[in-house]
């Protein structure tokens, strides 16, 4: 290999020695539909913490960025001396170029530039060398289509890139078309890179240091080394660059001269830029499930086990609106064989794989499980699973930390401890930090969902006394499960409403649980659940003594600060009451709180579906968050009502 390629020792790539987490990725869909209020929170989180984010929902299409993409693989593929045809020069500077630099090491790339919006040329050559930007096109008969393909593209993703440049704007509280002056004319340019094979790709760079280091990879800066980011097929990573930061944003510790979006279908990467730069290095350093993923096409592929349940149908129902999570196995041991809209007809028009015993369930080309399956029977399920998968189980095997209070409450000895030790409980609004990260995600119950949402803020900020606190709860008939059982049937249930697992819930450890890790000191609670003949919904109203001083106003504020921001936690307004309509089908919890007569006390009631935020809709926002997602992704749609 020819010395100028090669870095100073201190600037070669390395392998990645870990996986970045926390990445923000954000869905730009909801601009559609909605106040753009929430989202330029998020944009302006992830510009002043990180300098950069990943955009998915962003409305170019996949097919316009995969006709640029294949234009560029067909543009490098000619022959020599028809791309000098339209090679670059000093006056002339769009078009092919194989030489570009970086602080005197060439870079291992080739390039093909062009601007989204071209000017006339001008009428006569400058006298005073003054630039001329006019692309350059290879001839029709070489590329048909190629003009089209990369103009196309150029204009959604210059559409995109004036639409970030406002949402930044106004995270920065200016008007929102504040930035357009500074990047309108021809400060916009696309550019496609070329990465051929390197026979020493630990010696040269893509595109050297000081400039963007690519989609698949994030440098540290306390360590200067290289960590995976999990790539979302079809996304947009968007740097923030020095022109835009004003001491105030972050920077990914590469300073950029505008702002640069870049396509996750890579030539090497397809580039949007405003007065940015682009990099890559030649070996793309890329974990291998997400290689994978991205490989097949197929976002993140996911297994349902229990798929005939109604936890698993349900996962199944929200996965249907899911943009990155597909389905690839899912199994019903006494449904083998049958195909899924046989068992659940209103999920007919999806097109699922066959129902599978567990047995017979192939993993290789699986990402992420959802266990469905009832407590007692996961633990050695899933400690037979491969450790590449990323798993939310939602039985309740995982939840309890304590494995001698496990046998105590489910009547026999946990099959899986060391799993027990690893496994988060996931809670999502008050544990995503934890569910981030984890391989194991311990699902909540439906009851202590509904429950701790309210309960634990009030007992960390000491609040209420810790004693007498009582919970009335009652549940849709689905909350029992759909196997056959004489108490729920339609003669047993119907008219009426009865309590069940009077003082002997095996909810109550784990509502216990949660109160005791806020409080620090160990919680008790009266506990009584009722089956309401509905089919679904959770509404669960608590009684708590104020501490001194507390009024219930000041539990009132306490929740709405806290959950100030939240998309799937609400509280009502006045004395309105949660009903368990108001959150049917959805992922919500709806909450509110009241002075009682008796003084010193105070009601609080919640609501919550009890399959959906109780259960499966829980479950894939926790999943979002493992696998780097939006947490709200494939969850952002209303309840059900009448």
């Amino acid at each position: 290999m020819d010395d100028a390629f090669v870095q100073a020792p201190e600037h070669r790539p390395v392998a990645p020695v870990a996986e970045a987490t926390g990445v923000p990725v954000i869905d730009l869909s909801p601009l559609a539909a909605t106040p753009p209020g929430a989202v330029v929170a998020q944009v302006g989180a992830a510009c002043r913490e990180w300098g950069f984010f990943v955009a998915v929902g962003h409305g170019v299409p996949e097919a316009t960025a995969a006709r640029a993409a294949e234009a560029g693989r067909a543009f490098f593929a000619l022959p020599a001396e028809r791309k000098a045809a339209v090679r670059r020069t000093e006056p002339a500077p769009l078009g092919y170029y194989d030489a570009e630099h970086t602080k005197n090491v060439r870079d291992w790339k080739d390039v093909f530039d062009i601007f989204p919006r071209e000017l006339p040329p001008p009428p006569a050559p400058s006298a005073d060398g003054e630039l001329v930007f006019v692309n350059k096109w290879p001839g029709d008969g070489d590329l048909p289509g190629f003009k089209l393909a990369l103009e196309e593209y150029a204009a959604a993703m210059e559409e995109l890139a004036f639409k970030l440049l406002e949402l930044i704007a106004r995270s920065l509280n200016l008007r929102p078309d504040r930035l357009h002056g500074f990047f309108r004319e021809q400060t916009t340019y696309l550019r496609v890179n070329r990465y051929p094979p390197c026979p020493r790709p630990d010696l040269a760079l893509g595109l050297g240091r000081r400039k963007d280091s690519g989609a698949l990879t994030v440098r540290r800066p306390s360590t200067g080394e290289w960590a995976r980011v999990r790539l979302v097929r079809g996304s947009l990573v968007v740097n923030v660059d020095d022109i835009i930061q004003n001491g105030i944003f972050g920077s990914n510790s590469k300073p950029f001269a505008g702002f640069m979006l870049k396509t996750a279908q890579q030539v090497g990467p397809l580039s949007l830029r405003v007065r940015g730069s682009v990099a890559s290095s030649p070996r793309k350093l890329l974990s291998p499930k997400a290689a994978a993923a991205t490989k097949s096409g197929d976002g993140v592929r996911i297994a349902v086990l229990g798929a005939s349940g109604y936890t698993g149908a349900e996962i199944v129902r929200i996965l249907a609106n899911h943009p990155q999570f597909q389905i690839k196995v899912m199994t019903a041991d006494r449904k083998a064989g049958e195909q899924f809209g046989s068992v659940f007809p209103h999920l007919i028009s999806q097109d699922l794989p066959r129902l599978v015993a567990v047995k017979d369930a192939d993993f290789s080309g699986v990402d992420a499980v959802f266990c469905c399956l009832p407590h007692g029977t996961t633990q050695e399920i899933i400690k037979g699973l491969p450790r590449h998968l990323k798993i939310v189980d939602l039985s309740a095997d995982f939840r309890l930390r304590d494995i001698n209070e496990y046998a105590e409450w489910y009547g026999y000895s946990h099959r899986a401890p060391e799993l027990q030790e690893e496994a988060v409980y996931g809670l999502t609004e008050l544990h995503r930090d934890d569910i981030r990260n984890a391989r194991l995600v311990a699902n909540p119950g439906c009851y202590p969902t509904s429950i701790q949402l309210p309960l634990v803020p009030l007992v960390k900020a000491k609040l209420i006394k810790l004693t007498n606190i009582i919970i009335d709860a009652k549940s849709g008939v689905s909350g029992a499960g759909r196997g056959a059982k004489e108490a729920n049937l339609y003669t047993e249930i119907a008219e009426g409403i009865h309590a069940y697992g009077i003082t002997s819930h095996r909810h109550v450890p784990e509502i216990e649980q949660g109160l005791t890790d806020a409080a620090e000191s160990k919680v008790t609670i009266s506990f009584t659940p009722h089956l309401m003949c509905m089919k679904r919904g959770m509404q669960s109203t608590m009684y708590v003594e104020l501490a001194s001083g507390v009024t219930a106003n000041d539990l009132y504020e306490h929740l709405k600060s806290t959950y100030e921001g939240e998309e799937f936690v609400k509280l009502l307004h006045g004395n309105n009451a949660p009903r368990t309509s108001h959150v049917a089908g959805s992922n919500y919890c709806i909450m509110n709180v009241y002075e009682d007569r008796i003084p010193g006390r105070a009601i609080i009631i919640s609501v919550i579906d009890n399959l959906v935020k109780g259960a499966s809709g829980q479950a894939v926002q926790n999943l979002n968050l493992m696998m780097g997602l939006p947490e709200n992704m494939g969850l952002q749609y209303q309840p059900l009502f009448p």
